[in-house]
């Protein structure tokens, strides 16, 4: 059984609130891949979607009631956070710090898609080691279906066992039997997308956000 304990024996909730929610986040899977084969350690699937605002159904909003039924379903199923922040507002700085459980300032990776040159190629430090390449460790097979956008220099085989299609989004589904697996399924931003949608919105439907005037 799993203790909801910090490395100090106190309980993660009881921790005080600097305590990066990532952070807990970042333990939880930590520990579930420790837990011994014979225990039947789960398989996990980690979806990140960028440009994501609580405006959903799950969160009370009233326009979108109706419209996230399968995202309202896993929120009424698990657990929902309502003090939860993302590191950084941009998606690769983001993803960098996710990926690796350490701030993308500790690291050198805030700038966006600072490590795509020759001449400005960032090496992650000695001793940050990535999510998948723990799960690996552990005996997990690793799969990402989607973005990968970090800004470190990586090699894709040393994060990720099995090489799939970018859209696979069900690439467990072929996956070898009786081994348990750590797979990303990562959605595109959806600044540029708006124009696919089919439902408009009233405008007098909607609450403005207390930041704007």
């Amino acid at each position: 059984m799993i203790k909801e304990t910090s490395p100090k024996g106190k309980r993660l909730s009881d921790l005080p609130s600097p305590f990066p929610e990532m952070t807990r986040f970042l333990v939880y899977l930590l520990l579930l891949s420790t837990l011994p084969a014979s225990a039947g350690r789960p398989n996990i699937l980690w979806i990140f979607i960028e440009d994501m605002s609580p405006l959903i159904g799950c969160y009370g909003d009233s326009v979108n009631a109706d419209k996230t039924p399968n995202i309202d379903a896993l929120a009424k199923g698990g657990v929902r956070f309502s003090r939860c922040y993302v590191p950084a507002p941009v998606c690769s700085p983001c993803r960098s710090a996710m990926i690796t459980g350490t701030y993308q300032t500790t690291t050198g990776l805030h700038n966006h898609r600072s490590s795509r040159t020759k001449a400005g190629a960032i090496n992650l430090p000695a001793g940050i080691t990535t999510i998948p390449q723990l799960f690996r460790k552990h005996g997990y097979l690793t799969f990402n279906s989607g973005k990968e956008d970090y800004n470190f220099v990586f090699e894709n085989s040393d994060l990720y066992s099995i090489k799939g299609p970018r859209r696979d989004f069900g690439a467990w589904r072929n996956l070898p039997k009786g081994k348990p697996w750590f797979g990303q399924i990562q959605l595109a931003g959806g600044k540029s997308n708006t124009k696919k949608w089919n439902d408009k919105v009233n405008p007098d439907s909607v609450t403005p956000p207390p930041y704007l005037p």
